[in-house]
């Protein structure tokens, strides 16, 4: 998947995901910046139901970096962290 300005995605980490924005597309070096969403959680499941988040953009977020890494996968810069385009979603893994 190609990444554009203003798309959502979603940013690993262990077993939790985090909602983000790309806010930058260089697409010949195939590098990304985004910064991530501030999310709340809208569902009233506590710890032990489905989680759903609501989205929303922040401009004052920190801007982090990804690369499109040789086995196609998308990384952020200088970490193993995966980095899904095209999906904006939030998850907390209640365990940890």
């Amino acid at each position: 998947m190609k990444p554009t300005e203003g798309m959502g995605i979603t940013v690993w980490s262990g077993s939790d995901r985090y909602g983000a924005t790309v806010i930058e597309v260089y697409w010949k070096s195939k590098r990304i910046r985004f910064q991530r969403d501030t999310s709340l959680r809208t569902d009233d499941n506590g710890n032990a139901g489905p989680q759903e988040y609501a989205h929303r953009r922040n401009p004052s977020a920190d801007v982090e970096g990804a690369s499109l890494r040789p086995d196609g996968v998308w990384r952020i810069t200088g970490t193993d962290q995966r980095v899904e385009l095209g999906k904006r979603e939030s998850y907390r893994d209640p365990h940890y």
